[in-house]
């Protein structure tokens, strides 16, 4: 357990490292192994992709994040190879520019791939070499939305056209994941969404549905068990209790992302203050902060009359 006194980056960082397991992450997680399984079975042949899409901070990343992690172990990297390649496209990339992306993510392993050099053919071919090179089974393209920045359905059918030669090609599966705006390619490519799986939509939850208050509030009460365990704040769980859990929800919009984020504030704002333990206050000044002020929220409903949240020691669950 980490000890009291942290400072307020190091708790931080540490809350940043925390991963709950869900039903969201493990259905999205077992599609990108069935991807991989469906892929081992074909050879050469072409594969399969998924498009994960969501919100900002609705997840997206820690789900990318943690299969990464789960796949890419130090015995594997050590031995060259990368299980998992997780690419984040530049912002308004080109086709050429996706290439070149995979090409530089590569690089990062230590290989020298010539990224900045060559047509788009080439650099495309290129980066299948590598792949293969590198015995890459799921190759992950973060941001794709980026590839699509205009209203043209012609660029858009045009980047469908991209993905599905890369399947054709047939190294490895893909996933995909971005905004909303990530789905354009498959509308306007229908060839595309013929060689893809259902969509991971990660809407946001609405608490009024008793589903999502149950994953919601399950969620939440995981995440702030290890928020005391890394960080030695003593009342993490109080905020578990009353309306904070629907105050937390309302604030952020059901977006998951968001309310560990409004949280994380909250526990800046009481460390910097010289406290091991979180007060209402510290939520009112996080929101105001971090979603009145920057206009992601009209109100601070942790302002309307809620009793001071009680310091507890006693280490109850919540």
């Amino acid at each position: 357990m980490i000890q009291p006194n942290m400072s307020a980056a190091a708790r931080r960082a540490a809350i940043d490292d925390i991963v709950i397991e869900n039903p969201r992450a493990t259905a999205a997680h077992s599609v990108f192994d069935y991807l991989q399984e469906h892929a081992g079975l074909r050879a050469s042949k072409s594969k399969r992709c998924v498009l994960l899409t969501g919100p900002t901070q609705s997840g997206k990343s820690t789900i990318l994040e943690s299969y990464v992690a789960r796949h890419n172990t130090a015995d594997s990297l050590a031995s060259g190879q990368v299980p998992v390649l997780h690419v984040t496209l530049d912002a308004n990339v080109t086709r050429k520019g996706l290439a070149e992306n995979i090409l530089e993510a590569i690089e990062d392993f230590g290989v020298a791939t010539g990224s900045e050099s060559g047509s788009e053919t080439a650099l495309m071919r290129r980066a299948r070499h590598y792949l293969r090179i590198l015995g890459v089974k799921l190759l992950i393209l973060d941001e794709f939305h980026h590839l699509v920045h205009s209203e043209s359905n012609k660029l858009a059918s045009s980047v469908g056209e991209t993905i599905k030669r890369m399947l054709i090609k047939g190294v490895c599966p893909i996933v995909l994941s971005g905004i909303e705006d990530a789905k354009r390619p498959f509308n306007a490519n229908h060839q595309l969404t013929q060689r893809s799986e259902p969509c991971i939509e990660l809407k946001p939850l609405n608490v009024e549905q008793p589903a999502d208050a149950e994953f919601f509030m399950k969620f939440l009460a995981g995440f702030l068990i290890e928020v005391e365990r890394v960080t030695g704040i003593t009342n993490a769980r109080s905020l578990f209790e009353g309306d904070i859990p629907e105050m937390i929800s309302e604030t952020t919009s059901g977006v998951l992302g968001a309310a560990c984020n409004l949280i994380k504030a909250g526990v800046s704002v009481a460390t910097l203050a010289g406290r091991n333990h979180i007060a209402i206050e510290d939520l009112i000044v996080a929101t105001d902060q971090n979603f009145v002020a920057t206009g992601l929220y009209t109100r601070n409903p942790f302002r309307d009359g809620l009793e001071p949240i009680r310091v507890d020691h006693g280490g109850r669950q919540p």
